[in-house]
C-alpha cells in the first residue's frame, strides 16, 4: 500500500501518503490519532503506526457503514 514510502515518514510525507493537507497531518499527529515520535524538533512517524491508523480507521468505517447516509448531489 505504501511501499514507495520510507519506513519512517516525516509529517510532510504523511500528508502526501494520506492525500491530506499538512495541517491535517499535524493534527492527526498532535492529537495522537497517529502515533509518532520526536527526534529533536523533527516529528517522525514509523510506517507501522500509519498502517495501524489505516487499519483502525477501516474497522471504524466498517462498523458504522450501516449507519451512513449517502446524499447525492441531486438530492441537495
Amino acid at each position: 500500500m505504501f511501499e514507495s514510502y520510507p519506513d519512517v515518514l516525516t509529517v510532510a510525507q504523511l500528508s502526501e501518503a494520506l492525500q491530506i493537507g499538512i495541517n491535517s497531518a499535524y493534527a492527526l499527529v498532535n492529537t495522537g490519532a497517529i502515533a509518532s515520535m520526536r527526534l529533536g524538533r523533527k516529528i517522525l512517524v514509523p510506517k507501522v503506526f500509519l498502517l495501524k491508523f489505516i487499519e483502525s480507521y477501516a474497522i471504524i468505517l466498517s462498523e458504522t457503514a450501516g449507519n451512513l447516509t449517502v446524499i447525492s448531489e441531486r438530492s441537495i
